[in-house]
């Protein structure tokens, strides 16, 4: 039965909970094995949760970082699924208590029954567990929506000049990559090459692998991958569609690996009775050394909705998010519905207890699940779920991952007398919790922060030389509260919201040691690039100021320029030394208002004195690279700028001297042209659009081939 949560008020506390150096191992609990008799139960509710509600506790304005102390695990218990009580005893989780200085350690649970008493305990939207489980159910339903058919891709092309066709490229010039935050970390997407093949997504199901052979290219294979969707139980009701249940699987990204591919596929099942849903994902290994017959290897996965992945040497890491709701906890003898479950191609398990942390108080009812998985020997490596976090925004590199969540406060002030009213001023904004991971055989909970702010995307973080640097923006609103007692009249009067920025540097334990705050009041940051010693990031509300900070010194960053033009830049990317390349929106000085596209490039040889050498305006009006950067192929080397561009793929050129040029759009006529890709191979550019691929010779950009799919 589905409980009508009224009040969703999740927040963390004023300071995050830290994480314990995990020191010592916990035996598992002897049911960790799923009965293979009993399927499992499926993924709650609460995944969907928002995590930007208000806290009604009064936080402080700045909240403090989190320091880490050492704790130890609890003593291993030898009952198997006792009986819960709703408060256990406190001798049971010595260590898990606050110190005098306001530090919280995470707890390593002994069993799983632990977890189950520690959810129970927790604040269920502002109710005990057992009032949460009297709110009444409130079902609602909603028109079914019929997908539309797709038009037809016409493929076109304008002939241009201009490449460098007599330079020798080096190997790893040869084909591109997925363009990723780091070099060294893959990022999945819809489309992959090797420089042989290019391998292909296509609507969410189907691995499409062509040759990438010039005028010859040609489609070699295709495999489904993925089970659209399935609707059972068709039910009419006044113009709507109920649903007995309804089953999807996607196929979200890929990753190429010598002659390993792999898959990240979701899947989804929601049943009305009862009324429960789950989400999985996985990833699916496939032996692609005969692309004409790609062969699959296995899978491996994970309970939770798929947040990202990441791809370092051979290893592909799944990040999740699985939430847990009040139904999930009410059987402590099944354990399967509240613990997250370890899937496999023939036997699926739950998480041991000693790769399970959570905080004394837990207030965001959700795990995030990390797994990593070897393309190579189709094996699974370390795992780890944290209870009582989010992981909205992931930053990860070869050492550490970074877990961002965002959370919104609320200060109020104590009641005071306005004329005849009783006023309560009220302070809202938002605040960043940071926990770090490290990386390696075993994943281990290692350091956590708190920072005023909210940050804009993954690019707000970056590590370098064992410090992170994060960027963010900092608003907050204000508001009073007036209450007429004898009249019974309330009203709110808005008084002011501002909005600031920050750069933070955190050393190895996440402590801050240098930072420069209200940067660019009344503005917010629209993209942020580190590179090495030297952050730039782009704050807009009229005009376009680009920061140049010197991060040399960790505990002393230092603003060097601050470049004012008009409009912004969504995305920043180090196109050659001393050159930053821009990709945004041109605006009116005056209003601020967007007037379509624009390209930049910025000379950076200079930090205290950055310039925008060059720009163009070209006549589109939208590009989903914008918001996505493996959307967007940038080549120094090739001289190859490319991107989707309302509905169709540009391409653009630099010349140092006269600045940026089109040398090519591929228009295409139909739907989700924002899924368009390019990338190249050998001598050939290839443009991937909805329904076909289009190969054009990068010497003179004539169309070698239009090869649909």
């Amino acid at each position: 039965m589905k409980k009508a949560l009224a009040i969703l008020l999740f927040c963390l506390a004023a300071c995050l909970p830290s994480c314990v150096m995990e020191t010592a191992e916990t035996e598992p609990a002897e049911d960790t094995v799923l009965p293979e008799e009993t399927p499992a139960e499926t993924e709650p509710a609460s995944d969907t949760a928002q995590q930007d509600e208000t806290k009604s506790a009064v936080p402080e304005t700045e909240p403090e970082e989190i320091t880490i102390v050492l704790g130890e695990d609890p003593a291993e218990s030898d009952e198997t699924e006792p009986e819960i009580p709703i408060q256990p005893p406190a001798e049971e989780n010595p260590g898990t208590d606050e110190d005098d200085d306001g530090t919280v350690t995470m707890v390593i649970p002994a069993s799983y029954a632990e977890i189950n008493r520690a959810l129970r305990e927790a604040d269920w939207y502002g109710v005990s567990y057992e009032e949460a489980l009297e709110l009444e159910i409130v079902e609602t339903g909603a028109p079914l929506a019929v997908p539309q058919t797709e038009s037809e891709i016409i493929y076109e092309a304008e002939e241009q000049t201009g490449n460098d066709g007599g330079r020798v490229y080096t190997a790893d010039e040869m084909y591109s990559l997925t363009n990723t935050q780091l070099d060294d970390v893959d990022e999945g997407d819809i489309v992959k090459t090797d420089g042989e093949y290019i391998y292909i997504l296509k609507n969410s199901e189907e691995l499409v692998i062509l040759s990438a052979d010039g005028d010859d290219t040609k489609v070699l294979s295709r495999t489904t991958v993925a089970v659209d969707y399935e609707y059972c139980g068709w039910d009419w009701d006044g113009g709507n569609v109920f649903l007995d249940e309804l089953e999807n699987e996607t196929a979200k990204e890929l990753y190429i690996s010598g002659d390993r591919l792999g898959i990240v596929r979701t899947y989804y099942n929601w049943q009305r009775e009862p009324d429960r849903d789950e989400n999985r994902t996985y990833l699916d290994i496939f032996d692609v050394s005969d692309p004409a017959s790609p062969g699959y290897i296995t899978t491996l996965g994970q309970d939770g909705l798929y947040n990202t992945s990441r791809m370092i040497g051979d290893t592909v890491w799944l990040i999740t998010r699985k939430g847990i709701s009040i139904d999930d906890i009410a059987d402590p003898d099944t354990a399967k519905n509240y613990i997250p479950v370890l899937r496999g191609r023939d036997s699926d398990e739950l998480i041991e207890t000693g790769c399970i942390v959570y905080p004394e108080e837990i207030v965001w009812k959700a795990y995030t699940v990390i797994s990593s998985c070897d393309l190579s020997t189709g094996k699974r490596g370390a795992s780890k779920a944290v209870l009582g976090t989010y992981g909205g925004t992931v930053y990860m590199n070869g050492d550490h991952v970074y877990l961002a969540d965002r959370e919104s406060y609320e200060i109020l002030s104590e009641p005071y007398q306005a004329d005849a009213y009783t006023a309560v001023d009220t302070t809202t904004g938002q605040r960043t919790h940071i926990l770090r991971l490290d990386l390696g055989d075993e994943i281990r909970t290692t350091a956590a922060v708190t920072v005023p702010g909210a940050l804009l995307s993954q690019f707000s973080m970056d590590e370098h030389n064992g410090h992170l640097r994060v960027v963010t923006t900092v608003n907050e609103n204000t508001s009073t509260q007036l209450e007429h007692p004898s009249l019974g009249i309330t009203n709110n009067l808005w008084k002011s919201g501002t909005s600031r920025n920050a750069l933070y540097i955190l050393d190895e334990t996440l402590e801050i040691t240098g930072k420069i705050e209200d940067i660019a009041p009344d503005e917010r940051v629209k993209s942020v690039r580190f590179t090495g010693d030297t952050g730039y990031f782009v704050t807009f509300r009229q005009v376009d100021p680009l920061f140049a900070v010197d991060l040399s010194r960790p505990d002393a960053p230092v603003i060097m320029s601050e470049l004012k033009i008009p409009g912004f830049s969504s995305y920043l990317h180090p196109y050659a030394d001393g050159l930053l390349f821009g990709l945004g929106y041109d605006a009116d000085a005056e209003t601020g208002s967007r007037t379509g596209l624009k390209l930049s490039m910025f000379d950076t040889s200079d930090p205290y004195d950055v310039t925008e050498t060059h720009k163009l305006t070209p006549a589109y009006g939208w590009s989903s690279a914008l918001g996505n950067h493996k959307a967007i192929l940038v080549s120094e080397s090739r001289n190859l700028i490319g991107f989707q561009a309302d509905s169709g793929y540009a391409v653009y050129g630099y010349d140092p001297d006269s600045g940026f040029f089109e040398k090519a759009y591929i228009e295409m006529d139909g739907y989700g042209s924002s899924y368009s890709r390019g990338l190249f191979a050998n001598d050939v550019l290839y443009i991937l659009l909805d329904k076909g691929c289009t190969a054009l010779d990068l010497n003179n950009f004539a169309v070698l081939a239009a090869v649909p799919y």
